[in-house]
């Protein structure tokens, strides 16, 4: 599927150190029917795509891949979604998944512990912070109604999303140091 993607000059004149691996990424992060499409959260399924690409999740300019803010392989994600995936409705699954994660990041953001609580900055703060919430609220609805057409009442998502619940990033690092697949 990579040397595919050769055939669209937007991909073949893409140049990065990590170009090969940048592309399976896209490819093993965002194809439709793929490998890892059973994963149903896309910040697990955008790691376990780098980790099977073999980018280093933990290398800066890599996360800044995962989170988006890549804007020149965002573009190759972007065209990705749209032209070679061709289906409008999982790019749209996608994209709101995207929004999700970072409307969660901003609600994450600590508010300024130094400010008077009765201040009016820090209310305003407080009153963006559960609009923001709400809105997460709406994109999950969105996103599970997507998952339904998309992934159907498929157990095999539900029991892979229980099995990655119980396991932490600290025990998938000391089962790959010890060789445990």
């Amino acid at each position: 599927m990579i040397k595919e993607l050769d055939n669209y000059p937007i991909f073949k004149e893409f140049r990065h150190q990590y170009r090969q691996k940048i592309l399976k990424y896209i490819v093993l992060a965002y194809k439709k029917n793929g490998e890892l499409q059973k994963i149903p959260t896309l910040r697990e399924r955008k790691l376990q795509a780098c980790i099977k690409a073999g980018l280093d999740p933990d290398n800066k300019e890599i996360k800044w891949i995962i989170q988006f803010k890549n804007p020149v392989v965002n573009e190759l994600i972007s065209f990705y979604l749209s032209r070679i995936q061709n289906d409008d409705f999982y790019e749209n699954y996608i994209s709101n998944q995207e929004l999700f994660w970072n409307v969660q990041q901003k609600i994450r953001e600590p508010l300024d512990e130094g400010d008077d609580p009765d201040s009016e900055k820090l209310l305003k703060l407080v009153e963006a912070k559960g609009r923001l919430s709400d809105l997460a609220d709406k994109l999950l609805g969105r996103i599970k109604s997507y998952e339904k057409v998309i992934f159907g009442e498929n157990n095999d998502v539900k029991e892979f999303t229980q099995q990655q619940i119980r396991i932490t990033p600290e025990m998938m690092a000391s089962k790959a140091e010890n060789g445990v697949q």
